[in-house]
């Protein structure tokens, strides 16, 4: 066989992809039906349900490649989020579509979870033919409002299941959709950080504060020696 041939074959059987879902709902408002596709490579050996999404708008194309996997979103919302999330205007559990307060569509996607951090939570959405991003974070949710615009949980994971554990100051965060994205609300953030007595440092984790629970509930702030390793 020809060289050239065998590797043109070799390189369109390695990028070839399947589709995983196909979701057609009106994107932008326009009333006519886009779709959707979500596809992963057929050699793909990383975690991940998904990876590759397909937007198909008014007849043109917008084609989005994650680096880590994306997961059906039920096997990464905690249970309170699971529950109280607002009801999918599509049937997909690839795929979070709903209504922002300024009545665009938002599109709603979840990267593999790793150990160390919470996925990627991406939510895009559609201003008339401009693709936007509106959130991009590593970020844990605890729940939602997205009708009011409302997204609160964490940038990493809070591990107080035993007393005494002492992690990384970590505050619950409300995001507030404004204007076209979604901004902390560090008033909101306070309230909801401070509501069961844990301490409020600001919006930032903190490595160098140490969270302690004591056994009757209530937490002890630690200052961290420099150069210490939970």
């Amino acid at each position: 066989m020809n060289r050239f041939l065998f590797l043109f074959l070799l390189l369109t059987f390695s990028i070839r992809a399947k589709t995983v879902d196909q979701i057609i709902y009106d994107l932008n408002n326009d009333g006519i039906m886009d779709t959707t596709i979500l596809s992963i490579p057929e050699d793909w050996g990383d975690p991940g349900d998904f990876n590759e999404v397909h937007f198909k708008v008014a007849n043109k194309k917008y084609d989005y490649e994650f680096e880590d996997g994306l997961m059906q979103f039920n096997s990464i919302l905690q249970d309170s989020a699971k529950a109280n999330h607002p009801a999918n205007l599509v049937n997909s559990i690839n795929a979070l579509i709903l209504k922002l307060p300024n009545n665009n569509i938002a599109l709603m996607f979840f990267e593999y979870v790793y150990a160390s951090n919470p996925g990627v939570v991406w939510i895009f959405s559609f201003n008339k033919m401009k693709l936007d991003t509106l959130f991009r974070n590593n970020f844990h949710i605890r729940g939602w409002r997205v009708k009011e615009g409302k997204l609160y949980g964490f940038w990493g994971w809070p591990d107080y299941s035993q007393v005494n554990e002492c992690p990384d100051y970590l505050p619950t965060l409300e995001y507030t959709f404004k204007g076209n994205t979604f901004i902390i609300d560090d008033n909101k953030s306070k309230e909801l950080t401070t509501a069961g007595g844990y301490p409020w440092f600001g919006i930032n984790i903190r490595e160098d504060i140490e969270i302690c629970k004591e056994i009757n509930g209530t937490y002890r702030v630690k200052k961290r020696k420099t150069g210490a390793q939970e």
